[in-house]
């Protein structure tokens, strides 16, 4: 927003110069710049009015446009206070303008890693005077590492509203299920405005925990089971199913080189990035018109109803992805499905929203 306001400033003082250096040549050479028609003074000074008015209706705009900008300044990352180690509330600034597509919609992505941000950080942000966070999250996983194991986002159409504030945002963060050597959490994600705030996203995230050294699972202690599994909002773990590539019908694969970029700590490649891997291949299966009606240019557009998503391997740098994409079981669904050395690692089920008419 700022370089834009910035690039207008410019545009203003420019026509502001050129005008002025008319003006001035005008008076230097002693006459009007055309034989006929309005002296250019008296242009110049209908260019200055006109240009005033256009500057005050500019900085109204502008003041309007940094109404929002302070109230999200105001509305800094934080925990409420009634936030409890079973349920906390995290106040979100909101998507940021990079997690905007390119039809104004917020990206997939985008939304992934605003509630992402919001859970990492009450998990690891005490929210009292006992050090405490979101379930003891801390404590819980102390030594292991925590790997995604599935998750479900469903996403409301406000999330699409251009009408609908994005900027701040509530993420409320609850406990899922805890299991022998996994847990979820589920999270709500709604506007702030009061007293009718609105939903836009729910997501189940299924995390497994990991031994550092053989990166394979590793127990969680039975104290935080019995501690907190009663006031859990789930009573299993989530669980998705991977998918046989079909047999016959169309198919669509796409291939992906996995960078730096793509990794995180753990250097493998982090769990979002998966996801955008499968949005390009969706593209590139209906740019190639290779799904056979199962979804539209237009059905993308109108944006993700529900995104499932099983992580069953790690990639690393440097390894190469095989993205297979056919037509899923119901409307406007298509499964996506990663291979690495022909074993599937990954496997994505996007449903969208039906195209406007």
């Amino acid at each position: 927003m700022f370089c834009i306001i910035r690039h207008v400033r410019y545009v203003q003082l420019g026509r502001r110069y050129f005008t002025s250096s008319m003006c001035s040549l005008q008076k230097d050479v002693g006459g009007p710049a055309y034989a006929s028609g309005p002296s250019l003074q008296s242009r110049c000074k209908e260019a200055d009015d006109t240009q005033e008015a256009e500057k005050n209706s500019k900085k109204h705009q502008k003041e309007m446009a940094f109404a929002e900008v302070i109230n999200v300044k105001k509305s800094s990352l934080r925990l409420t206070r009634d936030s409890t180690p079973v349920c906390a509330t995290v106040i979100h600034p909101g998507l940021l303008p990079d997690n905007f597509g390119d039809v104004a919609h917020p990206s997939l992505v985008g939304i992934l890693r605003t509630a992402s941000f919001a859970r990492i950080y009450a998990m690891h942000v005490p929210m009292n005077e006992e050090g405490q966070t979101f379930l003891e999250y801390n404590h819980m996983t102390s030594g292991s590492y925590t790997f995604i194991a599935s998750t479900q986002v469903d996403i409301f159409p406000g999330m699409y509203d251009s009408a609908v504030p994005k900027w701040p945002l509530e993420v409320k963060m609850e406990g899922g299920h805890i299991g022998r050597t996994s847990l979820s959490t589920v999270s709500t994600m709604t506007t702030c405005t009061q007293p009718d705030p609105q939903t836009l996203m729910t997501q189940v995230t299924q995390v497994v925990l990991v031994d550092k050294v053989t990166r394979r699972p590793t127990p969680i202690k039975d104290k935080w089971r019995d501690k907190y599994q009663a006031q859990c909002v789930r009573g299993q773990p989530l669980v998705i199913r991977r998918q046989d590539v079909p047999s016959s019908g169309p198919l669509s694969v796409y291939q992906v080189k996995i960078a730096w970029s793509d990794t995180d700590m753990y250097r493998h490649t982090n769990y979002s990035n998966y996801v955008r891997f499968a949005v390009d291949a969706v593209h590139d299966a209906l740019h190639l018109g290779r799904l056979d009606g199962a979804l539209t240019e237009k059905d993308v557009r109108a944006g993700v109803r529900q995104l499932r998503v099983v992580y069953l391997g790690e990639s690393v740098e440097g390894d190469v992805l095989r993205v297979q994409v056919w037509r899923g079981d119901g409307d406007r669904c298509v499964v996506c499905s990663m291979e690495k050395e022909g074993q599937v690692i990954n496997q994505v089920t996007l449903s969208y929203f039906p195209a406007a008419c």
